[in-house]
């Protein structure tokens, strides 16, 4: 399970800010007998906010690793918030898949089977959440 904390900041105070929000982190996970495990957590900084002059996070169990990017339900959220890295790892999975694909009918695996590799494996990736539904998929036949 991952946590994923959005705190509102400006470059004004950062350095005494973020180490205040770690500390009632740690005071809370003490008092409901919890611990942070540092080799799992993360941070990242979205935001024109120069991370450089931010001293990095640290925990009596040992430093927090920031991270440029984070996936967050599927999404890949980088520092800038920009899509690139995103539309890099889709096409980046599509590009495997579409290999695969092609290396099946090569070996002569029957069309059918082929348009269920493409319904199950391929076109999920065309699918992104949108509110509370998804972009409808197209019709997908043996006769296109």
């Amino acid at each position: 399970m991952m946590n994923f904390y959005i705190y509102p900041l400006s470059s004004f105070g950062v350095s005494t800010i973020l180490p205040c929000y770690l500390s009632s982190l740690l005071t809370w996970t003490a008092d409901n007998d919890m611990q942070v495990n540092t080799s799992k957590t993360k941070e990242t900084i979205l935001g024109r906010i120069d991370s450089t002059s931010i001293p990095p996070l640290s925990t009596p169990a040992g430093p927090i690793q920031r991270v440029t990017t984070v996936k967050l339900i599927g999404l890949h959220l980088d520092a800038g918030l920009s899509w690139t890295t995103h539309i890099n790892t889709i096409i980046s999975k599509a590009s495997k898949r579409l290999y695969f694909l092609k290396q099946l009918r090569t070996a002569g695996v029957p069309p059918q089977q082929l348009l269920h590799f493409c319904t199950a494996v391929i076109r999920q990736l065309s699918s992104m959440p949108l509110r509370s539904g998804t972009i409808p998929s197209p019709k997908l036949s043996l006769n296109t």
